[in-house]
């Protein structure tokens, strides 16, 4: 949107309101992000799990996008945290071949799809 501002300011431009990825694919899950004083945040899994470390401790749950890149990484500090039970795996949200993986300990190693994102709880139940 930028770009075409700067290179094309004569086009117009409409910003239209959407479902972001994953509200939709915590519905597809049947999954809450945060009920009542929870709070959830969102980050992106495209430089691996260090920010997932960082955020943690501060917030009931994480919603990480991009996690195809270094998915086997991110698996590893899930791991780590103990909290592969605590996830869920939603790849190809609302399209044909979608899926939802509940339980990681089946998929440790296969590098999910481009468009695939992770819910991670860090307490309760998911």
């Amino acid at each position: 949107m930028r770009i075409i501002r700067e290179k094309a300011p004569e086009i117009p431009i409409k910003i239209i309101p959407g479902i972001t990825s994953y509200q939709a694919g915590a519905a597809a899950a049947g999954q809450v992000l945060a009920e009542a004083e929870e709070s959830f945040t969102v980050i992106s899994g495209a430089l691996g799990a260090k920010k997932l470390k960082e955020v943690i401790n501060s917030t009931d749950s994480v919603v990480m996008l991009k996690v195809y890149r270094n998915y086997r990484e991110i698996m590893g500090t899930l791991e780590e945290l103990d909290l592969t039970v605590r996830s869920i795996l939603i790849s190809r949200c609302g399209l044909d071949g979608e899926e939802i993986v509940r339980d990681l300990n089946k998929r440790p190693d296969i590098v999910p799809p481009y468009l695939s994102l992770l819910l991670i709880r860090k307490n309760g139940g998911i």
